[in-house]
Formats: structure tokens, C-alpha cells, sequence
């Protein structure tokens, strides 16, 4: 499994086209809510990285997210993955039921291969080892993390080294 941060205050996105990062933050008053762009990451993470910086043919994977059965129905069909934020292991439950009822009515391209299923944990979900295997025992391959908004930076860095060494890895 595959974990990642998100912090509702901040989020980095890289644009596919130029390899740049576009930052972007809420409440921020150093942008003032606006974003920011910062030239050359993508090629500068995929040199530290290791890999290629060719561009992606014919364009990045797709990541479907929402609820509904027509949401499913485009993840099944036209998505590399499906997404599905503040979810606990009910609704997680729930949402790849649904997936994989519309994965029984609809084709699925095969050169979209395996949909890689992404999921946000709720707030005040607790996540812990074992939670984590619950999710990957669903089939869930990535878990985004989100640490509590109240954290200061002493906090985030406590919560981002017990991630490193109690979950990444381990599941």
C-alpha cells in the first residue's frame, strides 16, 4: 500500500504539460488564497527520482472520484483510478461495492489495466496498523493520510515520523 499527506490548508499539484508545480493555499496569507507556480519541479523530481522526464503519451492517468453509479461507471470505463475522500471502512465498503457493480455492467478498456483504488480516511478516523490492513484487505492500494488541521509544526512533524514508522512499509 501507498500512503501520501494531504493537508487541507495546502496542496501541491504538477502540471503535466510544462513540469511545473502549481501550489496552491487556502487561508494562506502569503499568496493570499492564490496559487503559485514553480518552473522545473516535475523535471527536478523525476531526475532525484531516477526517472525518465519524458511527458506522459497520450496524457496523465485519470482519477475518477464520487459515489454515484454514473461516477463509478466513469472510473470502470475511463479511469486509471477511482478516489474517495473522508471515507471510513463502511463507506470504503460501500464504494467499491458500488465499483465493482458497475465494473459488471460496463467495459473496462484493457489498456487502462488494474483500476488503482485511492482513499481519504475521515477526520478522526483512527489509523493504525491494523486499520491500514482493513483497508488494503478491501482492496484499497493507496491510503492519503490527512493529519488533524489543528497541528502546529512541531505536531505535523511528530505525525508525519509515526506514519514513516509505524505504517509505510508495514502494510
Amino acid at each position: 500500500m501507498h500512503f501520501g499527506l494531504f493537508s487541507i490548508n495546502a496542496y501541491a499539484a504538477i502540471e503535466p504539460r510544462t513540469g511545473h508545480r502549481r501550489v496552491s493555499r487556502r487561508h494562506a496569507g502569503d499568496l493570499g488564497g492564490r496559487e503559485a507556480v514553480v518552473p522545473g519541479t516535475l523535471r527536478v523530481l523525476r531526475q532525484r527520482a531516477g526517472a525518465s522526464t519524458a511527458r506522459a503519451a497520450p496524457h496523465p492517468p485519470f482519477v475518477i472520484g464520487g459515489r454515484t453509479a454514473p461516477a463509478f461507471r466513469r472510473a470502470v470505463s475511463q479511469g486509471h483510478g477511482w478516489y474517495g475522500f473522508g471515507l471510513d471502512l463502511d463507506a470504503t465498503r460501500r464504494a467499491l461495492d458500488g465499483l465493482r457493480a458497475a465494473a459488471a455492467e460496463t467495459a473496462r478498456p484493457a489498456a487502462l489495466g488494474a483500476l488503482e483504488i485511492s482513499i481519504t480516511p475521515g477526520r478522526g478516523v483512527g489509523v493504525d496498523l491494523a486499520t491500514c490492513e482493513q483497508y488494503a484487505a478491501l482492496g484499497v492500494h493507496r491510503l492519503i493520510l490527512m493529519p488533524s488541521a489543528k497541528l502546529d509544526a512541531d505536531g505535523l512533524e511528530r505525525y508525519v515520523q509515526t506514519v514513516g514508522r509505524d505504517l509505510v512499509g508495514r502494510v
